[in-house]
């Protein structure tokens, strides 16, 4: 099991998102949430991720699975460059040994200035520069809730994003 959340409620102010919500993440898993604005699906996310502690029940992970979480609005720096954005957070030497995967993941999705001051992109260009950093930590778990927008327009092209395919 990589992660389980067991009984987990959640409340907003005093209306309850989540009640009594039970998942088990095992290897090989692909999990989608659905359902209409507002009831809870980005919470419980955020809860999932260790991000939002849940007002009951509890969140396990094997303590050996790494989990990266991107969320709908991830914090950006406006004077960054797109790829200084993709680098936040990982050392110099680490920074040197992504520097081609990073710049060819972001040409895969359709950021090709990497020196652009990310304060200048649009709101899906942003979320294209989160989903690149995301891509490159190692993760056995991404949790990533997008824009209702997003669901269609890269489901079809999310294998190619990551690298592989499975012929469908």
């Amino acid at each position: 099991m990589l992660l389980s959340a067991e009984h987990i409620s959640l409340n907003f102010g005093l209306k309850p998102l989540l009640d009594d919500v039970t998942l088990y993440l095992s290897q090989g898993d692909k999990v989608g949430l659905i359902g209409i604005n507002g009831t809870g699906k980005s919470s419980f996310l955020r809860v999932l991720a260790g991000q939002q502690p849940p007002d009951q029940g509890s969140v396990t992970r094997d303590p050996n699975v790494q989990v990266c979480f991107l969320p709908q609005n991830p914090p950006m720096e406006a004077g960054a460059t797109v790829l200084e954005q993709v680098f936040a957070g990982f050392s110099p030497d680490t920074r040197a040994l992504l520097d081609y995967e990073a710049k060819a993941m972001l040409t895969r999705l359709g950021l090709t200035d990497f020196a652009q001051p990310v304060g200048t992109l649009s709101g899906g260009q942003r979320k294209r520069v989160a989903l690149a950093a995301v891509l490159l930590h190692p993760a056995d778990v991404l949790i990533w809730a997008p824009p209702t927008t997003w669901t269609a327009t890269w489901s079809s092209g999310w294998r190619t994003v990551c690298g592989s395919s499975t012929g469908d």
